[in-house]
């Protein structure tokens, strides 16, 4: 069992990857044109710190996972996210949280702390499953401690000081993502192609995606 553990950290939360912008499709829908610098809160190895490493820093609550950041030479650094982040108000143009709002007791705080850290005009893009859709399989992750809903992440977005932001659920199952990632579509293709299939209704509605502004 201790082998079987190791085996799927080592490959599905460890695994390192050095993206571009134009081998990530969801780096080049949300976080390509927005402001830096960038935090990636949830940084985990950082693989989405490679893309821009001059202008990252990552925080993850994993000490192991913080360690491969540094040796790959990021600028990360183990954070409680149950309590204040350690950066000054208004420090970020940007604020990535992907699948990390679950993993804490206190959401609100979580979003609170994001909208200190950014600066007027700066961008929020969160993702995180949809409980309404997700119930069967969200408590397979052990670590997932509070579910959220479509409403409840509207209203915790509008209780955290969010006033400018939308909620779509992902389009991830049609495999664009993996083809941008090995080449066979360019990223702006892609994109047209992700644009399209979400008016044609072909949504994972696992997924919710939120992309905010702050005031």
């Amino acid at each position: 069992m201790q082998s079987e553990v190791a085996s799927y950290l080592t490959e599905h939360h460890y695994g390192v990857q050095d993206l571009t912008e134009r081998s990530d499709l969801h780096y080049f829908l949300y976080l390509r044109d927005s402001a830096r610098p960038l935090l990636d809160v949830g940084c985990n190895v950082g693989n989405l710190l490679s893309i821009d490493t001059e202008h990252s820093v990552g925080v993850d609550v994993d000490p192991k996972a913080i360690e491969i950041c540094r040796q790959r030479g990021f600028t990360a650094e183990v954070v409680d996210l149950n309590g204040p982040l350690p950066f000054a108000d208004g420090t970020f143009g940007t604020v990535h949280c992907r699948h990390v709002i679950e993993h804490v007791w206190e959401p609100m705080q979580l979003m609170r702390e994001i909208r200190r850290v950014l600066r007027p005009g700066g961008r929020l893009v969160l993702l995180t499953p949809d409980f309404r859709y997700a119930f069967r399989t969200f408590y397979d992750d052990h670590t997932h401690l509070r579910p959220l809903t479509e409403e409840s992440l509207r209203r915790l977005a509008l209780d955290s000081g969010f006033a400018d932001f939308m909620i779509q659920h992902e389009v991830s199952r049609v495999g664009l993502r993996q083809l941008v990632r090995r080449g066979t579509v360019s990223p702006a293709l892609g994109a047209r192609l992700y644009h399209l299939a979400y008016r044609l209704g072909i949504r994972q509605r696992k997924t919710m995606l939120l992309v905010g502004t702050a005031a």
